[in-house]
């Protein structure tokens, strides 16, 4: 037997060479020439979408094509345009200037011409009709229509004289291919594509008379909450009204406190049917009733509340919570609309005794540069109930009692001087807009200078008045805010950029030594990241540019894991060099930043006596 060795089958080839050569080329031309007869014998027909009276974005979203490529000419082919939800298909048309229809047949079946053309299959979008039976008695009926590119339509409380509107009832189908008639949510999606009938769902109205100022001091009481009526099928849970002081007409930030209701002399706490057993279901004028508040105190007023361990105080308001009731948010939009104006002071809405702030997103980690071009290093960022915060979006927040903890002195005690630093951070901004070095009568006036830092001027002006009411504002001591070398980093001491006068505020930061006070609860280390240093954002800041970082603590909590909420923010003491102050870290060390920086949280601190 032969033996064809590798070394033996290696000596053949480089002995002929030439030939295998010759071989190669010969091949590779005859391929060449193959391809070069199929392409000419060949035509290219192209397909893509348009739609009508539409943009381009959407023509794409208006359904597929298919069947496109290069054919051998007069060979049959299929195309085929399949639309989605809430589109429908006109035609194709030809590539021409004219743009002649080509054919109607969604799947168009044509043989390959002589030369390439291109196909453009139409769409255009479905009209549904939402039919609402107002009255079936009398078959009061409206109707509307919509695409399905259109916004969520929210849909307003039809009236009956006489009755109580309990919601919209629709027709569903049931697992087994029955058909129930229920209760359905109060809006319509219209990206459902789908045409709905829905029914008004009344009941027999009973009326309620609410009584809330027996007391001429309850005479500005207010009692949004409580519905004015009740039906034998909607019992009410009564909540408490409110009273708020008021001095020379205007609020002061405080409130008296509610105790019940009564009717008869009895305490209710629910309006029901049963509350009058007797009166028949048909007797509406017998079924009503009339309930009369009672308060505990009028002669004094409420300004804050304090904790039962007394670790936290609640005094003034901020925004802080998004307002995601789509429902609230469509009425307050409309109200605006109407001609609702901000207040003079704060801009903020006062809607159904609720207030609001609205704010637009300039978020920290923003998808594009000014340059339009795309962030690499860009991450989305949450709000508290999980929907993504765009920027540039108008967003609408509810102010809410500012929480406080008590770093020092005892909140129960009226004559107490009471330390405290906001639970949250409240907003974000750069601690100083222009770090340059200034020169006043003789002194070198740092970036890092607190007495005449930007942040010392917001939270002294524009957030003293927007978060505290005359009342309420009375219990701030203006404290003596030191700003010298004392106050800062130790490794510092020796540089000359804490050369600020102490200052007499009414709200402040805390400073580099309050941080590393163990008799406030932190680590005298200042590169020990822990928890109680940690500084969380509100959806407010986040929208306001707070650097979000990742909950890095609860890290291997899966419910908290993926959480981007902790963030630095501001303390007033300088830092290492002119342009920087210091900070406390994401994680709850200490450190220091520019203080140019826009993304830096804001934790503002007061000095109270709640007595």
């Amino acid at each position: 037997m032969k033996d064809f060795s590798f070394k033996k089958i290696l000596a053949f080839v480089k002995k002929k060479k030439p030939i295998f050569i010759t071989i190669a080329i010969v091949i590779a031309v005859a391929i060449g020439l193959s391809v070069a007869s199929s392409i000419m014998g060949s035509s290219r027909v192209t397909v893509k979408s348009e739609a009508f009276r539409l943009d381009e974005k959407t023509a794409l979203e208006a359904g597929t094509v298919s069947g496109g490529g290069r054919y051998r000419r007069g060979e049959t082919i299929t195309l085929k345009a399949t639309p989605n939800a809430g589109y429908k298909f006109v035609g194709w048309t030809n590539g021409d200037k004219n743009k002649t229809q080509a054919s109607a047949e969604a799947e168009y079946t044509l043989v390959v011409p002589e030369k390439s053309i291109t196909l453009t299959a139409i769409w255009e979008q479905e009209e549904y009709e939402a039919t609402l039976v107002i009255d079936q008695d009398i078959n009061e009926l409206q109707h509307f229509s919509y695409v399905v590119t259109d916004q969520t339509i929210f849909l307003s409380e039809p009236t009956k004289a006489g009755y109580t509107f309990l919601g919209w009832l629709g027709d569903v189908e049931q697992e087994d291919g029955t058909v129930s008639r229920e209760k359905v949510q109060d809006f319509i999606e219209p990206s459902e594509a789908k045409s709905v009938t829905l029914y008004a769902d009344w009941a027999l109205s009973y009326n309620i008379t609410y009584v809330l100022d027996e007391d001429v001091r309850a005479a500005n009481a207010a009692n949004p909450n409580n519905p004015t009526t009740y039906t034998s099928r909607t019992p009410v849970i009564l909540e408490a009204p409110v009273c708020y002081e008021q001095k020379d007409g205007k609020l002061t930030g405080g409130w008296y406190t509610f105790d019940h209701w009564e009717m008869d002399g009895r305490v209710v706490t629910e309006v029901n049917t049963s509350l009058k057993p007797n009166v028949p279901d048909t007797d509406v004028e017998g079924k009503s009733v009339t309930l009369v508040a009672k308060w505990k105190d009028l002669e004094t007023a409420v300004y804050h509340t304090v904790s039962e361990d007394g670790k936290y105080v609640e005094l003034g308001h901020y925004p802080s919570k998004r307002l995601s009731d789509r429902k609230i948010l469509s009425e307050l939009k409309a109200a605006i609309e109407g001609g609702l104006e901000p207040d003079a002071l704060t801009g903020y809405y006062t809607y159904k005794n609720s207030i609001y702030a609205k704010a637009t997103a300039d978020l920290y980690s923003k998808p594009y540069d000014d340059k339009g071009k795309k962030n690499s290093a860009y991450y989305p960022l949450y709000f508290e109930d999980g929907a993504m915060i765009d920027e540039g979006e108008e967003y609408f927040f509810i102010v809410e009692p500012i929480k406080w903890r008590v770093l020092k002195g005892d909140p129960k005690d009226p004559n107490s001087e009471v330390l405290l630093l906001s639970e949250s951070v409240l907003t974000a901004g750069a601690f100083k807009a222009d770090s340059t070095t200034l020169s006043y009568q003789g002194q070198n006036i740092y970036g890092g200078n607190w007495e005449n830092s930007d942040v010392r001027a917001f939270l002294n002006g524009e957030f003293y008045n927007a978060a505290f009411k005359s009342g309420e504002a009375g219990f701030i001591q203006k404290t003596t805010v030191d700003y010298s070398k004392a106050t800062i980093n130790k490794k510092y001491k020796k540089k000359s950029f804490s050369n600020g006068a102490s200052c007499e505020d009414n709200v402040y930061l805390l400073s580099y030594a309050d941080l590393t006070n163990e008799a406030y609860g932190w680590s005298k280390k200042n590169n020990k990241e822990e928890i109680k240093r940690v500084g969380k954002t509100t959806d407010y800041s986040k929208v306001m540019g707070a650097y979000s970082c990742l909950n890095q603590i609860n890290a291997k909590d899966p419910t908290t894991k993926d959480e981007y909420d902790f963030t630095a923010w501001w303390l007033r003491s300088s830092a290492d060099f002119a342009d920087r102050a210091s900070v406390v870290t994401g994680p709850g060390a200490v450190g220091s930043v520019s203080v140019e920086s826009k993304f830096i949280g804001i934790r503002p601190a007061i000095t109270v006596k709640l007595g």
